[in-house]
């Protein structure tokens, strides 16, 4: 019998202040939104049943905090390489400010949605990579 092929799950971090605004936030260490904390704890339960061999998270609040409500707790090691975009003069500005000034200025064609999940793994073996997830909100509270 062969052995399972590796999957990488992907999960942003929950809600901030300026993720409702849409303001642009790289670097500046923002802690979540009370619904923020609700989608996490929520993103916990979509892991429930499934084993992970390593887990990390960026060393920014909203994303380390994101995890712990997830249920990784001390397992999860801090990666530095994990860090936000920087968006250097253009953090915390929302597109619309930025585009008035630069009007073909596009970071990413989709940005992903807070507490979602996204998983990258295989078909049917290592030679064929495949996005088995991608974005996905099912678990998140959609009250304001």
């Amino acid at each position: 019998m062969s052995e399972p092929l590796p999957v990488i799950y992907l999960a942003r971090h929950g809600e901030t202040a300026w993720s409702i605004s849409g303001q642009h936030t790289g670097l500046t260490d923002l802690p979540l939104t009370d619904r923020g904390e609700r989608n996490a704890r929520c993103l916990g339960e979509r892991f429930k049943g499934l084993s992970f061999t390593k887990v990390f998270t960026s060393p920014l609040q909203r994303a380390r905090r994101t995890s712990e409500l997830a249920g990784f707790g001390d397992r999860a090691e801090v990666d530095r390489d994990l860090l936000e975009w920087n968006y250097g003069d253009y953090e915390g500005r929302r597109t619309e400010e930025i585009h008035a000034e630069r009007p073909e200025w596009q970071l990413f064609r989709d940005l992903l949605s807070t507490a979602s999940l996204s998983a990258l793994g295989y078909e049917h073996n290592l030679s064929q990579p495949a996005i088995q997830l991608w974005n996905d909100t099912n678990h998140v509270a959609r009250d304001r």
